[in-house]
């Protein structure tokens, strides 16, 4: 997902999981296991006009018990969902079985009997809803000038972070991962778009109405899925391509659809080839030849990397080559390859816990450029890298509120906090910086081994550093630590090292400080890959680290050069994060 603005929150405390539900908290204990979401929406033709808001749901949701907890917890906001009924296991449950609690979000499910672990139990909820008019989250609707000069209005979502639960009771947390099965019913003449393709379709009031059930998904993070309901149509690729690739928008954009047409299909290609982990494979081959691209005239986010359905602003999904620049061209395909790679790096394998977001979107960034080099080398997108995300990086890692990539984040403010340049920028910046002293085959085949291990699961900072550790050689890189040991201050401390070079004659002094905007000192220190040029080398493009800095050295680290040097560069191409 692109990173954006976000204004409006709630603060409420998210205390870490647990076999037992604590009040005031809005996480949801570590006993469940949800398998399945059976998931009806229903949609009148009142939704799409100007004053109506409201729908009927129904929601299935099959679970299993790690432990037995004192009751059953989910999330639903009750701004925008009003429970009507309740059926446990078949037994429907009195109304004071079940509460939801506006601040924090939770709904709190009695049950009627004793529980035993390890069985499935069922959840029926049905409900009526509310989609948004105020604002671009959850479920919501806006509306453009079509073709004739009329105002047509579409449903659009955005999930992320927590907004799901505007939309249907659910476990709204990225570990929690299910496969859905998606029925929606909606006006006859629009197009419904999720994140599979539609298995079968059901003609209501003569053509008025249509119902689609959907393909099942795969087992995907709730935050990835979506759905749009809008009077747009469709561009395919031609031919029996797979995935079978489509780019959606308004009727009167569909000229502007052959760039992201071309590329799209391309850049699935080089991620399958890069993980070493097809698309196909990924979406369970039934769905291979499904991935949709929705340029929405009214969206909040750049980009949103849906499991199957890319959707974005039309400024950033679309290109014009009568009208948009050469900048435009480039910032759609740098959308586009941030998005897709979520469909391996955020998707097919998800971060536990927003805390460490950089999990994800630290390498939405990072292939957001290095994704695009082979196909438009041209560009040289490295060179944007460092001057568009690692200087970003510092400026923000320098200020005196900066964050950690991992850190606490126990509020809805903390939350939306991660989504800043430190999750986006740094995080590609470290990535960067491990590739390049790893080298960049180690760091491929670490990250197709993390991709392979942890595919369908829920990871932390721990799974990938010992994934890409693992394809460390201290013989190339000359690490003085394991590689755990080397990362975790770049993981675990906010800031970033500055380094003091003097080269007095023949030798070469180096040591590192820790420094904020305001002058302040820091007391941390980190493990920093030394590489550096000389006047008589002159190799800058030689990224293997020549030495290293640690942080327990007390006086700087020295290094005898040959003579006849007048001048060194450290920190080639500016590979290091520093």
């Amino acid at each position: 997902m692109d990173m954006s603005i976000w204004i409006f929150v709630i603060a409420t405390i998210f205390v870490g999981s647990s076999a037992t539900y604590t009040k005031g908290s809005s996480r949801i204990p570590d006993v469940y296991e949800a398998i399945t979401y059976n998931l009806d929406l229903n949609f009148p033709e009142d939704v799409f006009t100007d004053n109506g808001r409201r729908f009927s749901g129904k929601v299935m949701i099959t679970l299993k018990l790690k432990e037995v907890p004192d009751h059953i917890i989910l999330h639903a906001d009750k701004n925008y969902i009003t429970i009507q009924n309740i059926t446990f296991n078949d037994l429907a449950l009195p109304q004071d079985y079940y509460e939801v609690d506006i601040e924090t979000q939770v709904l709190k499910i009695k049950t009627p009997y004793s529980l035993e672990p390890h069985l499935n139990h069922h959840i029926l909820i049905n409900y009526e809803g509310l989609v948004e008019d105020n604002d671009l989250f959850g479920l919501y609707k806006s509306s453009y000038t079509d073709e004739n000069g009329n105002k047509s209005y579409f449903l659009a979502s955005q999930f992320p972070p927590f907004y799901a639960r505007r939309v249907f009771p659910c476990f709204d947390e990225p570990s929690f991962k299910s496969v859905f099965y998606v029925t929606i019913q909606g006006p006859g003449k629009m197009q419904i778009l999720f994140n599979t393709d539609k298995h079968s379709e059901e003609d209501v009031d003569y053509g008025r109405s249509k119902i689609i059930h959907f393909e099942p998904t795969e087992k995907i993070p709730l935050y990835t899925l979506g759905f749009q309901i809008l009077d747009f149509n469709c561009t395919k690729t031609e031919g029996t391509q797979i995935p079978q690739f489509r780019v959606c928008s308004r009727k009167t954009t569909d000229s502007t659809r052959n760039f992201t047409l071309d590329i799209g299909p391309k850049l699935l290609g080089y991620y399958s080839n890069f993980t070493d982990y097809d698309y196909c494979n990924m979406m369970g081959n039934k769905n291979c030849y499904k991935m949709d691209v929705v340029a929405i005239p009214d969206y909040f986010s750049g980009g949103l990397e849906n499991w199957g359905m890319v959707s974005g602003r039309e400024t950033d999904i679309l290109y014009d080559p009568k009208l948009s620049s050469e900048k435009n061209k480039q910032r759609v395909a740098q959308t586009l390859a941030h998005e897709f790679s979520h469909q391996w790096f955020g998707n097919l394998v998800t971060m536990k816990w927003w805390s460490e977001l950089y999990l994800s979107e630290g390498f939405g960034t990072y292939f957001e450029y290095f994704g695009l080099e082979e196909l438009f080398p041209d560009w040289k997108m490295e060179t944007h890298f460092v001057t568009e995300q690692m200087h970003n990086a510092l400026q923000e890692d320098a200020s005196e509120s900066t964050l950690a990539l991992k850190s606490i984040s126990d509020t809805r403010d903390d939350i939306v906090a991660k989504f800043s340049p430190i999750s986006y920028s740094k995080g590609a910046a470290v990535l960067r910086m491990v590739r390049y002293f790893l080298g960049s085959q180690r760091f491929r085949a670490g990250l197709r081994s993390y991709i392979q291990k942890y595919k369908y699961s829920s990871v932390t900072s721990k799974d990938l550093m010992q994934a890409l550790g693992a394809e460390m050689d201290k013989k190339f890189c000359i690490a003085p630590a394991d590689f755990q040991t080397v990362m975790e201050n770049w993981i675990n401390e906010p800031g970033y090292p500055i380094i003091n070079v003097k080269l007095p004659e023949d030798l070469v002094t180096i040591s590192q400080k820790s420094c904020l905007s305001s002058g302040e000192k820091a007391k941390v220190k980190w493990y920093v890959p030394i590489t550096y040029t000389t006047s008589q080398d002159k190799n800058e493009f030689d990224t293997k680290p020549r030495l290293w800095l640690t942080p327990n050295e007390y006086y700087p680290t020295v290094a005898k050069l040959p003579g006849g040097n007048s001048w060194i560069i450290l920190n080639n191409n500016q590979i290091g994060e520093c």
